[in-house]
């Protein structure tokens, strides 16, 4: 098996212009201890620090996630969250 296992589909409030194109869901793929150690090492405030991890969790340039509705973005959070419970506990995990 690969690490990491899981991903879960945002699916956004309204489409994100991207440097790849227009994207009306967001593929954001279970953290591990790699990118908690780069979410350390970031610069920044911790909300920065934070946009940066979930951004490359989901493939995409920071920059492209300060355009999403706060809605959009507290679902990116909660998909997060839910990816730190064991995996038997999280509620709508896709492999």
């Amino acid at each position: 098996m690969e690490y990491p296992a899981d991903t879960t589909v945002i699916t956004l409030s309204r489409p994100l212009k991207t440097t790849t194109g227009e994207k009306t869901e967001l593929h954001l793929r279970e953290p591990t201890v790699r990118d908690k150690l780069a979410f350390e090492k970031t610069q920044g405030g911790a909300l920065e620090k934070e946009i940066t991890m979930i951004a490359s969790l989901c493939g995409v340039e920071p920059s492209e996630l300060y355009l999403l509705s706060a809605y959009d973005y507290a679902q990116l959070g909660r998909a997060v969250d839910t990816f730190l419970l064991p995996p038997e506990e999280r509620s709508n995990p896709n492999s």
